[in-house]
């Protein structure tokens, strides 16, 4: 029975660890968006060294339609 307990618990601690770490995801993505939404850049986090990033230029390519805008980001 206390094997069962100690499985129980592993598995709990391993659902609340896969919890914290999407909820970090989520969390890295949504300050990503309010960057590119507030900017129009979206920045390079990879790299604290310097200071780069992406910026985005919404055009309507033929074949988009107009409801669609088609997103190219430039260095």
């Amino acid at each position: 029975m206390n094997d069962l307990e100690c499985q129980r618990t592993f598995v709990e601690e391993q659902r609340q660890t896969m919890k914290k770490i999407e909820q970090e995801e989520l969390r890295a993505q949504r300050k990503l968006s309010m960057y590119a939404s507030v900017t129009n850049i979206i920045p390079n986090l990879d790299n604290h060294s310097k200071i780069s990033g992406r910026i985005l230029v919404a055009v309507i390519a033929p074949g988009c339609q107009q409801s669609h805008k088609c997103l190219i980001s430039r260095i």
